[in-house]
């Protein structure tokens, strides 16, 4: 093999090694796992399964959320109309007891 065509292959002039009887067209193993890209790949598919499972179920549940929240905003300005009209009548059960008081006064001083 010519010169320049090693320098081609190996631009950093470090050979790339094999084991005996390996050839360039065998997996070779990934850097992070020490594993064959063949079996690493399948692994990394069904990982992303289960995440995309776990994200609609996820997304399934923000609606959930997103519905019970509008529920509890209509109960919550129900509430406070039902709030409203309770200190209305508390304010005319009051004018009314001031005015049977006032009433009772003065047919006492008569």
């Amino acid at each position: 093999m010519s010169l320049t065509l090693r320098a081609w292959r190996d631009p950093e002039g470090i050979p790339t090694t094999y084991e005996a009887g390996e050839s360039s067209r065998a997996p070779r193993p990934l850097p992070m796992t020490g594993e064959p890209v063949d079996c690493t790949v399948p692994v990394l598919v069904a990982r992303g399964d289960l995440y995309e499972h776990q994200i609609r179920v996820l997304r399934a549940d923000l609606r959930n959320v997103q519905e019970d929240m509008s529920i509890l905003k209509d109960l919550t300005e129900n509430a406070f109309v039902v709030m409203e009209e309770q200190q209305q009548f508390d304010q005319a059960l009051r004018t009314m007891c001031d005015r049977v008081f006032t009433t009772e006064e003065r047919l006492a001083t008569m």
